[in-house]
């Protein structure tokens, strides 16, 4: 089921209703891996329970800006990937007097480049956000996600093109066993039972 789904599909199951933090990842303390893994919850529209657990690393430059890969049990816990850009600083709470030049022109199908150690690659954009995000999803079959996700447990920078004089960088170091722990749990995953909601 994981390979015929599209990022597209589960992102917006995602964006789409209420999250709650439920666990925090083990990870190793160190202070040059800069990612962190976490677990959520998301209430559907028929009342059942979506659980994403994620690995998540901020751009070296910009708090507000989020390098985050999730799975999902329900959809075979094959990677997500996307670049979460807050409205707001993460550190002062206070919006962002610059947004990133060119998110405003961005449109489902439109394509970005990822460089990965100085190696670019096509990164397929789906879009999506509200007043608080903007998600850029990296929307391709399973075994792009997957080949994208071993490139990240390989590399050192990862650096996404927004135009020919912006671009965002984030560290890929610590990515790996972050990522590989996030997934493990996601196959070992316990799904909450499912109460079909009464009708009235």
């Amino acid at each position: 089921m994981g390979e015929q789904v599209r990022t597209t599909v589960v992102a917006l199951l995602i964006a789409g209703f209420s999250s709650t933090s439920i666990a925090v990842v083990n990870q190793p303390e160190s202070t040059i891996d800069q990612w962190h893994a976490e677990s959520s919850q998301h209430t559907l529209a028929d009342s059942s329970v979506l659980t994403e657990y994620y690995g998540f690393t901020t751009a070296t430059k910009l708090d507000n800006v989020l390098l985050r890969v999730g799975f999902v049990p329900r959809f075979d816990c094959s990677p997500l990937i996307g670049i979460v850009i807050q409205h707001e600083s993460a550190f002062s709470g206070k919006p962002e007097e610059a947004p990133l030049p060119g998110l405003d022109v961005l449109a489902d199908g439109d394509s970005l480049t990822l460089s990965i150690d100085g190696v670019p690659m096509k990164f397929p954009v789906a879009a999506d956000g509200d007043k608080k995000q903007t998600r850029l999803w990296f929307d391709s079959a399973f075994e792009d996600r997957k080949a994208l996700q071993s490139k990240f447990d390989l590399g050192n920078v990862a650096k996404l093109s927004l135009t020919s004089a912006t671009s965002i960088t984030f560290s890929l170091l610590g990515s790996k066993s972050i990522l590989d722990g996030a997934q493990s749990l996601c196959h070992e995953h316990d799904p909450i039972p499912y109460e079909k909601p009464k009708n009235r």
